[in-house]
C-alpha cells in the first residue's frame, strides 16, 4: 500500500505497507483468524477490523458500517428508539450533506465501488490510531474500491467542538471526490499533502461553515507562527489558501481537479494551480496570491508572527520562497518610518502595506486598511508613504508590510528600506 490519506491532528500523510500489490480489506471483510482489534491501533494498522458481525445503516447517499459489541462499537445511544445508534445516524446525515454539497458545487460525483452493499460510498465506523479522526483509502489500495473509516470517538456537537463528527465526515468524503478524478490505478501520492489535505480541510469547512472545531485551530496554528515557510511544505494549514480561492472563485476547485485527472502520471505541482487560476479567473496567480496574503492579515492581524520588524532608518535584504509570505512589522510611535521602499527581484511578486485599527467599541472587531503604493521600475519597486494622520492615530495597530511570492518559478529576493 503506497499511502493512506488521513485527517490527523499532527498534520501529516502517513505511509503504510501491506506488501507489494496487497490491498487493504474493509473492516468487515477480514477473516476471523486475521482480525486485528486493539485498544490503540498501531500506526500501520490505523484502524481496527471488525471482530463481531457488522451492521449497516443506509442513509440517502451512503452506507454506514458499524458493530454494536466490543471496543470498536460507536456510542449506543438510540434516543429515537429506531434500532440504529444516533451516532451512526449522524454520520449518515453528515455524509448525505457533504455529498450533496459537493455535487451541487459542480464536483465530479463519487465513483461507484464494488464493495459494501451497493455502489454508494461506504463509511466504516471503527476505533482509529490515537491522533487520527478518519482515514480514506483510494481504490488502488482498497479492496472493492475506495472507502473511508471514521473514528468511534468524534464530537457530535454542532457548535464548538474538538474532532467534529460533521467536519471529519465531510473531510473524508471530499477525499473520495478527489479520488474520483484519478484513474483507478493512479498513485494518490501524485497529489502532495498541501493540495489533498489542504483542499479537503477547506471544503469540510465550506460544508459546515458554522462549526468551530478545535482540531482546525491546531492545524492552522503552525502557519500563524511561521507564514514565511512555503505552503507547499504545509499540509492542513494550506486550507487557508484553498478556502480563500473557493470563496472567491467557486468554480476553480472543480476545474483544478479536472485538470489533475487529465495528467498522465506526473506529480501535481504549484504551476498547475497557477495555470488554472489564470485560465479560470483571467487574473495572474501572483496577484491572487497577494490578495490572499493580505486577506489573512485582515483575518488574523497581530496573531501572525512577523518575519522581521523594521524602524525608521532601518532595512534589510531577504528572500521569500514560492507560496511563502513575509509579514514585516512596521514600528509605531517615535521610531515609525514615514516612507517604506520595497524592491523585488521579480515583478510577479507582490508587496502591500496593511494595518489594523482597534475597534471604537471595546471587544469589537478591528478595522483593516491598506496604503496604496507608488509602483515603479517595471513593477519591481513599491514606495509606500504613510500618512502622518494615520501615525498619530492611537487606535493604530500592527502596521505590516506583506511580501507575497506567487511566482511558481521559485524563491524571490527583495530589499526593504525605511526612512
Amino acid at each position: 500500500m503506497r499511502r493512506l490519506l488521513t485527517l490527523i491532528l499532527a498534520g501529516a500523510l502517513v505511509p503504510a505497507a501491506l506488501g507489494d500489490g496487497a490491498k487493504r480489506p474493509r473492516p468487515g471483510d477480514v477473516p476471523p483468524t486475521g482480525v486485528v482489534t486493539e485498544l490503540a491501533p498501531n500506526p500501520f494498522q490505523l484502524f481496527n477490523d471488525y471482530a463481531t458481525p457488522e451492521r449497516t445503516f443506509s442513509s440517502r447517499r451512503a452506507v454506514i458500517h458499524y458493530v454494536i459489541v466490543g471496543i470498536d462499537a460507536p456510542p449506543q445511544n438510540d434516543d429515537d428508539r429506531d434500532g440504529v445508534p444516533d451516532y451512526v445516524e449522524r454520520i449518515g446525515a453528515a455524509a448525505d450533506t457533504a455529498i450533496s454539497y459537493y455535487e451541487h458545487r459542480g464536483f465530479k460525483p463519487i465513483a461507484p465501488d464494488e464493495g459494501g452493499l451497493d455502489p454508494r460510498p461506504d463509511v466504516y465506523v471503527s476505533r482509529c490510531t490515537p491522533g487520527y479522526l478518519g482515514v480514506a483509502l483510494p481504490a488502488v489500495d482498497a479492496q472493492g474500491g475506495a472507502f473511508i473509516v471514521v473514528s468511534t470517538m468524534l464530537d457530535p456537537s454542532t457548535g464548538p467542538s474538538f474532532g467534529s463528527l460533521y467536519g471529519t465526515v465531510a473531510h473524508e468524503v471530499f477525499h473520495l471526490v478527489q479520488f474520483s478524478y484519478l484513474r483507478v490505478d493512479a498513485d494518490p501520492a501524485l497529489l502532495p499533502s498541501w493540495i489533498v489535505e489542504g483542499s479537503a480541510a477547506a471544503m469540510a469547512q465550506r460544508v459546515n461553515p458554522e462549526l468551530l472545531d478545535g482540531a482546525t485551530v491546531l492545524q492552522v496554528r503552525g502557519w500563524l507562527g511561521s507564514p514565511a515557510a512555503s505552503l507547499e511544505t504545509r499540509s492542513y494549514a494550506a486550507q487557508l489558501l484553498w478556502s480563500f480561492l473557493d470563496a472567491r472563485y467557486p468554480q476553480l476547485l472543480p476545474s483544478f481537479f479536472t485538470r489533475v485527472g487529465a495528467l498522465p502520471s506526473e506529480r501535481v505541482v504549484a504551476s498547475l494551480l497557477a495555470e488554472t487560476v489564470a485560465r479560470s479567473t483571467g487574473e495572474p496567480f501572483a496577484s491572487v496570491f497577494g490578495a490572499f496574503a493580505v486577506a489573512e492579515f485582515d483575518e488574523f492581524g497581530g496573531r501572525i508572527t512577523p518575519f522581521r520588524r523594521v524602524v525608521r532608518g532601518g532595512g534589510f535584504r531577504a528572500s521569500v520562497p514560492r507560496l511563502g509570505i513575509d509579514y514585516v512589522r512596521i514600528a509605531c510611535g517615535a521610531r515609525a518610518p514615514r516612507t517604506i521602499v520595497v524592491t523585488l527581484a521579480n515583478p510577479d511578486a507582490r508587496a502591500s502595506l496593511a494595518y489594523q485599527l482597534e475597534a471604537e467599541i471595546p471587544g469589537g472587531r478591528p478595522t483593516s486598511g491598506a496604503i496604496a503604493p507608488r509602483v515603479s521600475d517595471g513593477g519591481r519597486t513599491f514606495t509606500f508613504t504613510v500618512p502622518p494622520k494615520l501615525l498619530q492615530t492611537e487606535r493604530l495597530r500592527v502596521p505590516t508590510l506583506v511580501i507575497s511570492n506567487g511566482c511558481v518559478g521559485g524563491g524571490v529576493t527583495y530589499r526593504v528600506s525605511a526612512r
